[in-house]
């Protein structure tokens, strides 16, 4: 893309920080892309009243994901170029239907699936290097709500109040939108399907606020006859961002975690072997452990999508997945949620 483009971005907390961080390095390893000065979106403003060029421009939503759907349709009808939302794109299953009639491509910023691990193991499962595959399994672990409970047994700690105790602003959830959501995210990558079954089972321990699940268990089925099963926390003492995905094949199975990003386990028999990211392609372009960490995902992403936008763009890295798109993002969402309504309505909301 060789016009310069307009960046706003709406939220400045870490997710929007990020976003430019990642504008910022973008040129450095994609030149042909170049970027204006970012432009903050005040809270609350019309979007018309801040983006005077929308031919030429990209919204970008870090704020809270209550607020993703409408923005999203509303620069849609200004004619903004480019929309890119962050995780999750949407919070309720009415959105879904919404957002289905939003007729610009929206990059969505699942930004795990585009890191060397997920790429590469997705590489080895369509290599039929692993044999057939048995499940995938895995975890998404944090401890941010265990935290948050240790501090409100102090009386003299005073715990602020969160955007994220307004169900209106955060959805009907905790963990499983917001980290959970990469996990799903990232499962059905793999399994390059949309799942048949989608079971969730939440905890709301340590639940700062009624609607906040603090841990979940999911599992899927799809159409492959590949299952699934995961365990998502925000509330497990000890875990710093520990997401981890593990593919069981017939022949071999395939371990990645962020924790540890430019390596996968390979399993044989009672045998491992490390495999350390060689190549130099995605995100960064730096060498294994010199990588940008959050930032990888974010970069690729971006390049990525940027690029597209423009016909007549190369696209080098086509064969590692160009990036998570709100069309791909829906229906998954809409499975999402019929699970959460099912889990209600049977009454399985577990205390403990």
């Amino acid at each position: 893309m060789t016009e310069l483009v307009y960046p706003y971005i709406a939220g400045r907390g870490r997710a929007g920080m990020a976003i430019a961080r990642a504008l910022a390095l973008l040129p450095l390893v994609r030149p042909s892309v170049s970027f204006a000065p970012v432009t903050w979106v005040p809270r609350g403003a019309r979007l018309a009243d801040v983006i005077r060029e929308p031919k030429n421009s990209m919204l970008f939503l870090a704020n809270p994901p209550g607020l993703h759907a409408r923005m999203l349709l509303e620069a849609d009808v200004l004619g903004v170029h480019g929309l890119v939302t962050e995780k999750p794109s949407c919070v309720r299953s009415d959105e879904v239907n919404a957002l289905e009639g939003v007729s610009r491509d929206v990059a969505v910023l699942h930004v795990y699936r585009q890191t060397w691990g997920v790429q590469t193991l997705k590489a080895l499962l369509t290599s039929g290097e692993l044999g057939e595959v048995v499940g995938i399994e895995g975890r998404y672990w944090q401890a941010s709500t265990a935290v948050r409970a240790l501090l409100a047994e102090n009386a003299s700690v005073p715990q602020a109040v969160a955007w994220k105790d307004d169900p209106e602003l955060s959805g009907p959830g905790d963990a499983i939108l917001d980290v959970g959501t990469h996990w799903l995210d990232a499962v059905a990558f793999l399994a390059g399907q949309l799942p048949t079954f989608l079971r969730t089972r939440r905890s709301y321990v340590n639940a700062p606020h009624p609607h906040r699940d603090s841990h979940c268990h999911v599992e899927l089925a799809f159409p492959s006859g590949v299952h699934a099963f995961g365990s998502i926390s925000k509330t497990f003492h000890g875990a710093d961002n520990l997401f981890e995905l593990v593919v069981i094949g017939s022949k071999a199975s395939a371990r990645w975690e962020f924790l540890r990003p430019d390596e996968i386990i390979l399993g044989q028999g009672i045998s491992t072997r490390r495999v350390v990211r060689s190549s130099l392609h995605q995100g960064s372009r730096q060498a294994a452990y010199h990588g940008l960490g959050w930032l990888e995902g974010y970069v690729e992403i971006l390049g990525n999508y940027v690029e597209s936008l423009s016909a007549s763009a190369e696209h080098p890295n086509a064969a590692m997945g160009c990036y998570p798109s709100l069309k791909e993002n829906l229906p998954l969402m809409r499975s999402l949620f019929r699970a959460l309504e099912a889990e209600s309505r049977s009454g399985a909301r577990s205390e403990n």
